[in-house]
């Protein structure tokens, strides 16, 4: 990539050596080691203590908001794969042949074989008008010489861009002018975070994007790319379908018309990281994908085609070689993103080929109705209808994983389609809409349930290493058994519960709905565990019937519980959302059961015991108004030596605006004073941060000090989530954990204050 006797070459290194300067320019602080007799030298001039050694002190301070930008700019062509960087800020390079001529310092040297961006960063602290004409003219004089140094320092002949980025800066129409007249492109801190939030999205890939953006409509270096294709209409436009290594898709396509803010937010709608990172692992794992990628070639001329005529066929399309575009930005990506980025960061972009149907300059008018049409009218696969599908693909599968899978899956099947299950016609199947009735789902049964029990087996390796409870000696079998052990437990709770069984979702059901059929799942499974280790119940010898049989004794005191419920009772249970609910109704079953037969204790029930009793409600309470206490008169002091007590200048000026409104109305309610009697408990965490040069020092926590001041203040959001519970009993009782959390903190706290 680079010739050996260029001098810029000594300062520019490889990214993937650069980790330790990229967390640096990352960090929005500057760090010092310095001797702890200079420590109070460095605290005047505004430096914060973030670490003691053994014979220094780690000091900190915010960094000034020019090298801040500078920074973050440079950290961004770092994430966006360029392949080397300048290493640190004395980068210069020669622009003349004259050598008494010192080379020209650049703030953003990012290169990769093909191009090279040099950036020039300007920012100011609050926004102004900044006159650049003497910095613009020295760019444009010195271009030139810049390029040619870099032409002589690279075995390839890579393109060269310039950007002028500026943040907080108006710039003038005359400037505006000059840059477009030396081919120099503005970035403003917008442009800046379109390109950050670019590459949260699609990673390295979306440097294609940018560098569609700064070369756009220029010839690609070394990019001449041929393919067999077959030329055809598709409602009167011309199409070509072919095979090409994503790599080139990479270079020439681009994904939005417009590089701004909004439609970065619309197209981010519409593509998911997480997605694109699934693809990724699936590709290096083997996979691959036979549908086409959707692609509009944009093109001022027809692309070049060349028939073969010596091959004889029927059909009206044509066969022969086309000529892809070699320009930045001349393909515009209909469909297929989510695949095209998921070989952006893989090996396998230059070593796979994947099929395409191409348009040949589409009107943005229909290129536009094709990307919507696709992107929001035709409906992607359902979980539900996706996992029948792996029901089908994985049954019998050498995979135990996939095969487990599989039978999860057939077994929600035959609970939803068999006549005689007591959850007939109750499961929602593909994309059909639910009622009050079909309110249950496969994905929630099967991950929030089944995924969580013993009925199968443990696999490791995608291999069966331990046999479950309903296991009966082959996939088959298994299916079988497990439905009858399910149907049979469900048909008791049908029976003892016939009205609630029935409502589903509709007021006053709580059994057939997702959280309580999943939840009676669990509870079979600890009840299977008990029998096994307690009793010594040997599973296997025992049909799905009979198992149910030896279950329905513990099930009682479960279907007693749920048959007292009041409607505000089964509110409560309905309430609970998320991943833990199920666990949190889990409980309450096993808790019920354990009443009546001591000797089922599944883990941490004994712990949930204790803590629902509300024992540590009224400790916790006595804790947290001590501490509200000692933090509210060491506040009031410092602000009181602040700015005095004469005329409460400590309150108007001390407490942030919004805070002193809403405790004055509080206090012209309630109809008595004075207004800070009415402060919540965030109300000191929100003046901390106000008068963060008098207090954030004080409540940081010593392993905190090194983190924002967002973070350093998190413990105030942990206590007040305590607070509530203790304040108001009926969101929930303080856990043990809570309390040992108010009591460390006090213990530190107290030392502090």
């Amino acid at each position: 990539m680079f010739t050996k006797d260029s001098k810029f070459l000594q300062n520019i290194e490889e990214v993937s050596s650069l980790k330790g300067e990229i967390q640096r320019r990352r960090d929005a602080f500057l760090h010092e080691s310095v001797k702890k007799t200079t420590l109070q030298e460095y605290i005047d001039e505004g430096w914060d203590l973030e670490k003691e050694l053994l014979h220094k002190v780690k000091v900190k301070k915010s960094k000034p908001h020019d090298i801040l930008f500078e920074d973050r700019v440079w950290a961004l062509f770092a994430r966006l794969g360029f392949s080397v960087l300048n290493k640190n800020r004395q980068f210069r390079i020669d622009h003349s042949k004259d050598p008494t001529i010192p080379g020209k310092q650049i703030d953003v040297f990012a290169a990769d074989p093909d191009t090279v961006v040099l950036v020039e960063c300007k920012s100011c602290e609050k926004k102004k008008t900044v006159a650049f004409s003497k910095e613009i003219g020295e760019l444009a004089h010195i271009k030139e010489g810049v390029a040619n140094t870099i032409k002589k320092g690279f075995t390839t002949k890579p393109k060269v861009a310039w950007i002028f980025a500026t943040q907080n800066i108006i710039l003038s129409k005359p400037d505006k002018a000059r840059l477009d007249e030396n081919c120099i492109l503005h970035f403003h801190e917008d442009d800046i975070q379109y390109y950050e939030r670019l590459a949260d999205l699609l990673g390295v890939v979306a440097r294609y994007q940018l560098l569609g953006k700064l070369f756009q409509n220029q010839t690609i270096p070394g990019l001449s790319y041929t393919t067999p294709a077959i030329k055809g209409k598709l409602a009167g436009f011309t199409t070509y379908s072919f095979s090409v290594e994503p790599e080139v898709l990479l270079k020439i396509g681009f994904v939005l018309h417009r590089t701004d803010s909004s439609a970065y937010d619309s197209y981010q709608r519409m593509v998911k990281k997480s997605r694109i990172k699934e693809i990724e692992e699936y590709i290096n794992n083997g996979g691959f994908f036979p549908n086409s990628i959707i692609i509009n070639f944009n093109t001022k001329k027809p692309l070049r085609f060349d028939e073969v005529k010596t091959c004889e066929h029927c059909s009206k399309s044509d066969l022969g070689i086309l000529h892809l575009p070699n320009k930045y930005r001349s393909t515009f990506i209909i469909d297929g993103q989510h695949r095209l980025y998921g070989y952006g960061n893989t090996e396998w972009k230059s070593k796979n080929t994947i099929p395409v149907v191409a348009f040949e300059n589409l009107p943005e008018k229909e290129q536009t109705r094709i990307f919507v049409d696709i992107n929001h009218k035709q409906k992607s696969v359902s979980t539900n209808l996706l996992m029948s599908l792996m029901g089908e693909f994985h049954w019998g599968s050498d995979n135990a994983d996939e095969a487990i899978g599989a039978i999860k899956t057939r077994l929600i099947d035959r609970l939803s389609n068999v006549v005689d299950s007591p959850l007939y016609r109750r499961i929602k199947v593909a994309d059909e809409k639910g009622d009050e009735r079909r309110c249950l789902t496969k994905n929630y049964i099967s991950g929030q349930a089944l995924n969580k029990t013993n009925f199968f087996g443990s696999t490791q390796k995608k291999k069966l290493i331990k046999t479950g409870y309903l296991w009966a000696g082959d996939y088959q079998a298994t299916l079988e058994k497990s439905y009858e052990f399910l149907s049979s437990c469900f048909r008791f709770f049908e029976a003892e519960l016939p009205e609630q069984w029935l409502r589903g979702s509709a007021e006053g059901g709580f059994i057939t709905m997702n959280l309580g059929i999943s939840s009676a799942i669990r509870v079979f499974d600890d009840l299977m565990e008990y029998l096994s280790k307690k009793e010594s119940l040997d599973f296997g010898k025992l049909t799905g019937e009979d198992i149910a049989s030896k279950v329905y004794p513990f099930l009682v005191p479960v279907i007693e519980f749920l048959k007292e419920l009041s409607y505000e009772d089964i509110k409560k249970l309905r309430s609970h959302v998320g991943g833990s609910a199920v666990d949190i109704v889990l409980r309450e079953f096993q808790n019920v059961i354990n009443r009546q037969f001591e000797a089922f204790s599944p883990v941490g029930l004994t712990q949930w015991q204790k803590e629902s009793t509300g024992i540590y409600n009224e400790k916790a309470r006595k804790l947290g108004d001590e501490m509200q206490l000692r933090v509210r008169e060491y506040i009031f002091d410092k602000l009181r030596e602040k700015y005095g007590i004469k005329d409460d200048r400590w309150w108007a000026e001390g407490v942030p605006i919004d805070i002193q409104i809403r405790c004055s109305k509080e206090r012209i309610l309630q109809g008595e004073g004075p207004d800070h009697k009415y402060m919540l408990l965030l109300d000191y965490s929100a003046i901390i941060k106000h008068q963060k040069d008098i207090l954030l020092n004080t409540f940081t926590m010593k392993d905190m000090k090194s983190a924002s001041n967002e973070k350093k203040l998190n413990w105030f959001q942990q206590w007040n989530k305590i607070r509530q519970k203790y304040s108001h009993p009926e969101k929930g009782n303080v856990a043990e954990e809570d309390y040992s959390f108010l009591k460390d903190t006090k213990d530190w706290l107290f030392k502090v204050i």
